[in-house]
C-alpha cells in the first residue's frame, strides 16, 4: 500500500498528460490534455458550476491505464471548498467522479483506491461528522465498498468529539486513524487497519 502523490504532469515514452487552467467567462476551469499515443482534452467542470473558483489542480498517477484528475474549488461567495476527483482512462473517458467537502489522502492497494469523502451535508467536527470510507476499483471505476463511519462502533465507546480523521500508512499497512476525546475529555488516537474494515 502507498499514499499517492499529486503532480501536474504525467509522462512516459508513449504519452504525456498535463493540467492547465482555462478562463471561461468570469471563472477558471481545469483542463486535462493528453498527447502522444492518445490525443484528447477534457474540461473538468466543478459541482459549483459558474460559482467555482479554481484553487488547486493536480493529477494522481495510478498503476495501469487510469489516472485521477483532482481539483479544489472555492465557492465564489466564500466559505466553502469542494475537493473533486475524476477517475479517467488514457483514452479520456471518465470512469467515475466524486466530490467532497473533506480533504483526504488517497491510498492505493493493488488495484483499489481508498479515500474519505463527506456525506450529503458539509462535514464539521462537532455537529456533523458524516464521512464515508470508499474503496474504488481503479481499473473499472466501480465502487467495491462504501462504509459510513460509525465512530462509537469503530472505537467501541461513547465519544464527545472527533477532531481528526485521516488515512495513513504505518509499516506498509493502510490504516484509518481517528483522534478523539471521550466523555471525560481525555484525548486518544485509534488506528484501524483498512483490511479489517
Amino acid at each position: 500500500m502507498i499514499i499517492l502523490k499529486k503532480t501536474n504532469h504525467i509522462k512516459n515514452n508513449k504519452y504525456e498528460i498535463q493540467t492547465s487552467e482555462v478562463k471561461e467567462s468570469h471563472l477558471s476551469v481545469l483542463k486535462i490534455t493528453c498527447k502522444g499515443k492518445y490525443n484528447w482534452s477534457h474540461i473538468f467542470y466543478s459541482v459549483y458550476g459558474g460559482y467555482a473558483m479554481l484553487l488547486e489542480k493536480h493529477l494522481i498517477e495510478l498503476q495501469g491505464k487510469t489516472f485521477i484528475a483532482y481539483q479544489i474549488n472555492e465557492h465564489a461567495k466564500g466559505g466553502h471548498h469542494e475537493y473533486e476527483i475524476q477517475l479517467m482512462n488514457l483514452q479520456g473517458k471518465v470512469l467515475n467522479k466524486f466530490s467532497s467537502r473533506y480533504y483526504s489522502d488517497y491510498i492505493l492497494d493493488d488495484k483499489y483506491l481508498w479515500f474519505l469523502k463527506s456525506g450529503e451535508k458539509p462535514f464539521t467536527f462537532t455537529s456533523n461528522r458524516d464521512l464515508d470510507l470508499v474503496k474504488l476499483n481503479t481499473s473499472t471505476g466501480k465502487v467495491k465498498q462504501t462504509m459510513k463511519l460509525n465512530y462509537e462502533e469503530l472505537l467501541n465507546q461513547s465519544i464527545s468529539y472527533v477532531f481528526d480523521i485521516k488515512l495513513k500508512i504505518k509499516h506498509g499497512i493502510g490504516i484509518l486513524q481517528i483522534n478523539y476525546r471521550d466523555k471525560l475529555k481525555n484525548s486518544f488516537t485509534k488506528r484501524i487497519p483498512l483490511a479489517g474494515l
